[in-house]
């Protein structure tokens, strides 16, 4: 999956009081912003949430290969192992834009 490369971090933009997630050079620079909020009472929470997401797509990804690779899957003896990886995958499917059955 394309998305930007880098560490993604909070940062509180000055001129608008609200918070870009953003990219940031050797510098602490913004180099590639990838949103800004705008205001809401949830903002801070969001920009974090938002600024997790490349480390939670990855982490999943990572799971729902060792759950294939060790049988735990679809047909689990577990449902709710089975329940959970279905999740993971669905919510791997969103973050791709593709829907997951």
């Amino acid at each position: 999956m394309n998305y930007t490369k880098g560490e993604w971090k909070v940062t509180k933009h000055k001129p608008l009081d609200n918070y870009v997630i953003a990219v940031l050079g050797e510098k602490q620079y913004l180099d590639d912003t990838i949103c800004q909020l705008g205001y809401s009472p949830n903002m801070l929470a969001n920009a974090h949430l938002i600024a997790a997401a490349p480390d939670m797509y990855e982490a999943l990804q990572e799971l729902t290969e060792i759950t294939h690779d060790l049988g735990l899957g679809d047909g689990s003896p577990d449902p709710q192992v089975e329940a959970s990886n279905r999740k993971a995958r669905q919510a791997l499917a969103k973050a791709e834009g593709k829907e997951e059955k």
